[in-house]
């Protein structure tokens, strides 16, 4: 945590952290047998940003010859992906790890842009974030998917709103030796 006084709850945070969460479970719930109907897979390539698709390589595509992620992307819109992407998450490590740092530094920047601009500004950095990797490997059939262009958004925002805040860090002790009581 922060030493940052935050008279407000920040609910647009903890509605983020919780959609993160419930698509998370959505995603754990599918099969993990590569089906391209149901599975995990099949959902991250169909909700996932996929940077051929983005960048205009997928267009005309023959769906027989096609790498099936591809297919799944062009059922809907490249720049709806690009947002729906933002929720999905490739495991528990990668949703902690984004959820952990937003719990810490979402809710204060989201005290100082307050709730109206914070989650724009969250989900157009989110945004840049796809649109940068789709356009620096633009070839790839491989979604992309997470938070953390979001999460890189608020450190960032954090760092320069807040250049003197103080962090609290729990830091797990080890005894001296020989001070341990059996």
């Amino acid at each position: 945590s922060d030493d940052l006084p935050r008279p407000r709850v920040p609910v647009v945070t903890y509605a983020l952290m919780a959609a993160w969460t419930v698509m998370w479970v959505v995603q754990a719930l599918r099969p993990d047998d590569g089906n391209v109907v149901d599975s995990s897979q099949a959902l991250a390539c169909r909700w996932g940003m996929v940077p051929v698709h983005l960048t205009g390589g997928a267009g005309g595509i023959d769906p027989a010859t096609a790498d099936p992620c591809v297919v799944l992307s062009t059922e809907h819109s490249a720049w709806l992906e690009v947002l729906t992407a933002q929720f999905l998450h490739a495991s528990w490590w990668h949703l902690l790890g984004n959820l952990l740092f937003l719990w810490v530094f979402a809710p204060s920047v989201e005290e100082r842009l307050g709730r109206v601009r914070f989650l724009p500004f969250a989900l157009a950095c989110g945004y840049a974030a796809f649109v940068a990797e789709a356009l620096i490997d633009s070839s790839s059939a491989q979604p992309v998917i997470g938070g953390s262009g979001v999460v890189a958004a608020v450190l960032g925002a954090y760092i320069v709103l807040f250049p003197r805040a103080r962090l609290r860090v729990v830091q797990p002790t080890t005894p001296e030796p020989g001070t341990h009581r059996g």
